[in-house]
Order: structure tokens, then sequence, then C-alpha cells
């Protein structure tokens, strides 16, 4: 009972983050949404502070396993580091769009949540890193430089395209150059 009773606060707090934020939403809310006290609340999370938390890595740790499939699958490396950095964006766009405050799901203003995101790009850097090392092996890129350019991504993807900017098909189309920048820069080749 005490796993389902977590992930009925989760839920009632995620509903309650999306709609009005963090900063507005307090234990006894989430405790009431939730059908339980806030003495319940607070056996299975010692603050509001770590529900954000909680409901951070949730939303990460999803985005990570998408990242992890594509880079373990087969196929063209161009083509997965592509797909690996959309997959990225979608993951982080879908839980940021989910209501007014969705944003709040991820990036909660919070100590806690701020740990969870650094682990998280931590994470992720390392993936892309892992990655762009295994291209490198196959002959698919030619990387010096490979955690700094996996952080680079990342940072530059995130830079265009944040969270909170919506997918419309102008972003679409910046992502496409973006894309071939990434992939053939702007020199001619000879």
């Amino acid at each position: 009972m005490p796993v389902m009773r977590k992930a009925e606060i989760l839920v009632a707090a995620e509903q309650l983050f999306q709609h009005y934020g963090f900063a507005k939403t307090t234990v006894a809310d989430i405790a009431r949404e939730a059908g339980v006290g806030v003495g319940t609340v607070y056996l299975e999370f010692p603050s509001k502070e770590s529900i954000a938390s909680a409901l951070s890595r949730q939303c990460r740790q999803g985005v990570l396993q998408s990242m992890q499939l594509i880079a373990s699958s087969s196929g063209n490396f161009s083509e997965r580091l592509l797909q690996l950095l959309e997959a990225r964006l979608r993951g982080l766009h879908d839980s940021v769009d989910k209501g007014m405050h969705g944003h709040d799901l991820v990036f909660a203003n919070c100590d806690a949540a701020q740990e969870v995101n650094r682990n998280f790009s931590m994470a992720e850097t390392e993936l892309v890193s892992a990655f762009l090392s295994k291209g490198n092996r196959a002959g698919a890129f030619a990387v010096a430089d490979v955690p700094t350019t996996a952080r680079l991504l990342l940072q530059t993807y995130d830079a265009v395209f944040p969270p909170e900017r919506k997918l419309d098909d102008e972003a679409r189309e910046e992502l496409a150059t973006l894309h071939a920048l990434v992939l053939g820069g702007v020199l001619t080749r000879r």
C-alpha cells in the first residue's frame, strides 16, 4: 500500500503543480487532492521540495531512457544522433507542455529539483559522450574533444529550443537547420 500511496501523492502533486505552480501549492493542497492526511504526505516525503524532486526525477528518467534506447539501437550514427537530440527535446517539451505551470514539474524552483537537473545534465552528457565516442570508433564521426562537444551540443539545443518554446512549424524548420549545421557545419568540403 505505501508504494500506491506514494504514487497517488505524486499524481496529486503533479496536477497541482501543473495548474497552480510549485510556489502556490502547499502540502495541505497535495494531501487534500490525494485524499490523504497531511501527516501521510510527510510519512512518504519529508518536504514539498522532495515531492518536486521526485516529479522532476520521474520526468528526467523518462527522457534519459528514451535517449538511451536510441543510443543503443543500430543504424546510421548521424541519424541516431539527431533522433537522440529530438527525443530529449520532445520529452522535456512534453513535460513542460502539461498545464499552465508545466515548467514547475521539471524545473521547480527549489534546491532538490535543481540537484536532480544537475545530475540529469551530467548523465545525458555522459550518454552523448559515449555515443560520440562509439561513432568516432566506427568512423562515423571525427570529434576531437568528445566531452566538450557533447556538453556544447546539449547546451546549444537548450538555448535554441528551451522547454517552454512551442515546437510549431517555424521551430521545426529551425530545428532542421540546426541539425544540418550540427552534422554538416558551414565549411565547404574539398
